[in-house]
């Protein structure tokens, strides 16, 4: 398993000025989450889980996208639909 920074989004956001990431540091967290997010579901798997407390941030500002327990196949979603 890789090392993961401690820090969630929500703690990372709550120490930078005006408690809010500007646009080219919001870019560096969104865009890798969507690819994160593209990836899953390119694999069949849904997170349905996916909020600031669920996303960790190393010392390099790269993101981790954690706790899969509420993770689902696609498939099975769409059937149930």
């Amino acid at each position: 398993m890789e090392l993961c920074g401690q820090t969630t989004l929500s703690q990372y956001c709550r120490s930078r000025p005006l408690r809010r990431l500007g646009d080219s540091e919001a870019f560096k967290v969104f865009y890798p989450l969507l690819q994160a997010v593209q990836y899953l579901h390119s694999q069949g798997i849904a997170h349905r889980d996916i909020k600031l407390t669920n996303v960790l941030v190393d010392n390099h500002g790269g993101i981790k996208l954690i706790d899969f327990g509420f993770a689902d196949s696609t498939s099975r979603i769409l059937r149930a639909g």
